[in-house]
């Protein structure tokens, strides 16, 4: 039984700690709340980042005891508190096999809770397809330094704005996956035959996935 709780915020520790909710690190000096009381006898002392902070606060109204502990939470619980307390973000990076998964952008889809503007995002997130695609070692390095930002792709996969690409590093010397992946959306594509690119072909330009959401159709075609 709760014997004395006290909530702060905007604290800023010497030192790294771990966050409570997401178990990721708060880095030394970073903003973030801490709880701190006795349960049972027992002193504690509790840190959290400032969203996780706020999908708590969010589950916690929603809660008619007013308390919750999200010790015992599976991924999906937590993907949809961050989701209701409107931290999209968040609720996407903290689970990172969530990210390429349909339930995590459906969960965040289905929260009444969360903001017209984000459940659209989630929902046409949702719909978008992604391609699993090879990539020659030297253009896939140019792709994650930032190098080359766009990809030129036979055109037989209907691409769309707003779907995602896998981008699967590929030796062609020694046949093989070299193991790196990296993820990138689809943010504007033209089509051939036009602007030099051949009928056939399409010319994708790369955006972070979280920016690249678009209704069908903005793109240009041929």
């Amino acid at each position: 039984m709760s014997e004395f709780t006290e909530w702060r915020d905007g604290v800023r520790g010497s030192k790294p700690h771990r966050c409570e909710f997401c178990y990721r690190t708060i880095p030394a000096r970073a903003p973030h709340s801490v709880v701190s009381g006795r349960f049972d006898g027992a002193w504690f002392r509790q840190r959290y980042h400032g969203p996780c902070d706020r999908a708590l606060a969010e589950a916690r109204r929603a809660d008619s005891l007013g308390y919750v502990d999200p010790h015992g939470w599976d991924d999906w619980e937590r993907v949809k508190a961050f989701a209701a307390a409107g931290v999209l973000e968040e609720a996407l990076a903290y689970f990172r096999p969530a990210r390429d998964n349909d339930r995590a952008w459906q969960a965040i889809a289905d929260q009444p809770t969360a903001p017209a503007a984000m459940r659209e995002l989630a929902q046409e997130r949702a719909r978008a397809k992604v391609h699993r695609l090879k990539t020659w070692p030297a253009y896939f390095e140019a792709v994650v330094d930032g190098r080359k930002p766009f990809e030129l792709r036979r055109d037989d996969r209907d691409f769309q704005v707003g779907d995602v690409l896998h981008l699967y590093e590929f030796d062609p010397e020694a046949n093989r996956h070299t193991g790196r992946k990296h993820r990138a959306a689809v943010g504007y594509l033209i089509r051939g035959p036009q602007f030099g690119i051949e009928a056939g072909w399409v010319a994708l330009g790369l955006a972070p996935v979280l920016e690249a959401i678009a209704p069908r159709g903005a793109s240009d075609s041929a």
